[in-house]
């Protein structure tokens, strides 16, 4: 049986720190679809990212070492 990963919502803010981008550049990338969508959560206006999309997310980005292979 595999472990179940524990999900927690990451705030805007914390994406940024996460990320070391501005909120504008958070938002342009969510915009053009470079970043998983956000999720609504509890009964106000609380939104975020659950952090297993982000950490499948970072998973899937080029590191260094593949782009100078590529070259």
């Amino acid at each position: 049986m595999e472990s179940s990963k524990h999900i927690r919502m990451i705030r805007a803010g914390e994406l940024c720190e996460i990320l070391g981008v501005s909120k504008v550049t958070l938002w342009r990338w969510e915009r053009d679809g470079h970043l998983p969508p956000r999720k609504k959560f509890g009964p106000g206006k609380a939104v975020g990212w659950r952090s297993t999309d982000i950490d499948d997310y970072l998973e899937q980005l080029p590191n260094a070492d593949d782009r100078e292979a590529k070259k």
